[in-house]
């Protein structure tokens, strides 16, 4: 994949993990939950492009309850939202599962932005939070505002930004990416734009999928022979 604005240049030691990802998604949060953890704990050198992926494009700009989503009782959804609040907890990270799912585009197109000023990773920490934390909807103007705040940029700048149609073409470009890709669900993990993982596997087997690819990686490497 291409480099993209805003990246920092890669250590011939870390791997490249282009991971494509929704804010809407839990197993995308845990997935930056995982990811944090094994550069903490396993000390792996992880060079991460979050690629922007929309699961549900259609949502309306007032959300869709998950009850018509998935045709589930609440009930059945609160259940699967404990299990995943166990495994969140796991990796150290707050969680309240909203009961509706918002539309992300301008959360992505916030994102970008922010890849351009430097704060692209804090803008993805804080719409993470704002969804599956305060459970707030991310197709909301003021609540964009409130993520560029808390991410160290200027909140009317960014709001403006999201017009310019160069972050319009990057969203394009990830969704061509991951048809190209095959990708169909998040989070899908691309590691050195060769060896893949898709889903947001319990810790231990996400280490030993790496160790393997680091392995891996090392072998093939130029001058590792």
């Amino acid at each position: 994949m291409r480099p993209r604005k805003g990246e920092s240049a890669v250590t011939a030691a870390a791997l490249q993990v282009a991971i494509f990802s929704d804010y809407v998604c839990p197993y995308c949060y845990l997935g930056a939950g995982l990811v944090d953890r094994l550069r903490r704990e396993a000390g792996l050198e992880l060079e991460v492009t979050w690629l922007p992926f929309e699961l549900h494009p259609g949502t309306p700009a007032q959300g869709r309850p998950l009850t018509d989503l998935f045709r589930q009782p609440e009930a059945t959804i609160r259940c699967v939202h404990q299990d995943l609040k166990a495994r969140a907890a796991e990796l150290g990270l707050p969680m309240e599962p909203p009961l509706v799912l918002y539309n992300t585009r301008a959360a992505h197109l916030l994102a970008e932005y922010a890849r351009d000023q430097g704060r692209g990773d804090a803008v993805h920490r804080e719409c993470f939070r704002m969804n599956f934390v305060e459970g707030r909807n991310l197709a909301d103007p003021d609540v964009l505002r409130e993520v560029a705040r808390r991410s160290g940029l200027d909140p009317e700048a960014a709001l403006a930004a999201l017009s310019d149609p160069v972050y319009e073409e990057r969203l394009q470009w990830s969704a061509q990416q991951a048809a190209a890709a095959g990708v169909t669900g998040v989070p899908t993990f691309i590691v050195n734009g060769r060896w893949r993982i898709v889903g947001a596997h319990p810790y231990p087997q996400m280490l030993a999928a790496f160790r393997r690819i680091q392995e891996e990686a090392k072998e093939q490497a130029p001058g590792e022979h």
